[in-house]
């Protein structure tokens, strides 16, 4: 009697265990699938949203002052044209021109923003990216002051994107410079020719294969470029020109491509006080007769990440995540 009750309770507790296991699986299952759709379904509102909607402005308070608002925001990165070659079409580590228009169209709305103040720092990167950057802080500089600072490093289109300001600002042993334009044209053909590769082109013209990295560029393809790179270095010098107060003469032996130190920049002309992010946001609040403002880090963050995980992106995921976009070039015109 006493074995077969045993058997008994034995028996409904692995009954019991059996469907405590399947429940546990089953409720399991049911939250995963959940979130997987709540996921699916933040993404796929995000994607059918306006590009205004897909993202909002992340802030964090620099300095408590006044009610008016000095912006502080920060350029870092390569300059590139194409989303895609971002992480998930987002990349916080690069600067490009949708981004930028984004940002600064939201932040030329805000009442209490009464100047905005750009820290850069980039090597630069792509003409076209660079030029569009330039033409949206000169309209924004209209509406509201725009100002510069260099970090480590605002060197080609980095310095480029800076030149719409009202004044800039740099540290002492800042690298900026390097004037110029530059394009690659890849050519693998010895690295064909010893793995046996071979490329048939069919083409409507002469030049339709241009910087084919397939052969050696003929002295016709290599005019072309040269004219490419040389009105695009025509058009750094005109931005130059109009926003600085230089000669043509002037910049023109100040732009061999060399790079320049922030003193030496200063003394060039090129840029226009030298100091700390404090000095030049104090210089800045003078300027604009503000006192005690309060200075807001404004960025903007894709509407998916900021949403689904209620914080910056560039606070979670580390720069090592990000392509190393200056280690995968690809055949253009850069400013770099």
């Amino acid at each position: 009697m006493l074995n077969t009750t045993k058997n008994f309770i034995s028996t409904v507790l692995n009954w019991f265990a059996k469907v405590w296991k399947m429940l546990a699986l089953f409720i399991g299952s049911s939250i995963l699938l959940m979130l997987i759709g709540l996921v699916v379904l933040i993404a796929t509102f995000s994607g059918s949203a306006d590009d205004f909607s897909q993202t909002s402005l992340s802030k964090k308070v620099i300095y408590s002052g006044s009610k008016d608002e000095i912006a502080l925001v920060r350029l870092t990165g390569e300059i590139i044209s194409a989303v895609d070659d971002s992480f998930w079409g987002y990349n916080p580590f690069a600067i490009n021109p949708r981004n930028i228009q984004q940002l600064t169209s939201q932040l030329s709305e805000l009442d209490d923003v009464k100047a905005v103040v750009l820290v850069i720092n980039s090597p630069g990167g792509s003409v076209s990216a660079s030029e569009e950057i330039y033409q949206q802080l000169r309209l924004v500089n209209q509406v509201k002051p725009v100002y510069a600072y260099f970090e480590e490093m605002a060197a080609s289109g980095g310095y480029y994107i800076a030149l719409p300001s009202r004044k800039i600002f740099a540290s002492i042993p800042t690298i900026t410079g390097s004037i110029g334009v530059i394009a690659y044209d890849l050519d693998l053909s010895g690295l064909m020719q010893k793995t046996g590769v071979q490329l048939e082109t069919y083409q409507s013209g002469p030049l339709k294969d241009l910087g084919s990295f397939t052969r050696l560029a003929s002295e016709q393809e290599q005019a072309v470029f040269e004219s490419v790179v040389a009105d695009s270095f025509d058009l750094f010098i005109d931005r130059i020109e109009e926003s600085r107060d230089l000669s043509r003469a002037d910049i023109l032996e100040l732009a061999d491509g060399r790079i320049y130190s922030g003193k030496q920049a200063k003394e060039n002309g090129l840029i226009d006080e030298l100091g700390t992010i404090d000095d030049a946001l104090r210089a800045v609040a003078l300027e604009i007769e503000i006192d005690q403002p309060t200075v807001v880090e404004y960025s903007l963050d894709s509407g998916f990440w900021s949403g689904f995980l209620g914080a910056s992106v560039k606070t979670i995921i580390p720069n090592s995540v990000f392509p190393a976009q200056l280690l995968n070039q690809r055949t253009g015109v850069y400013f770099f």
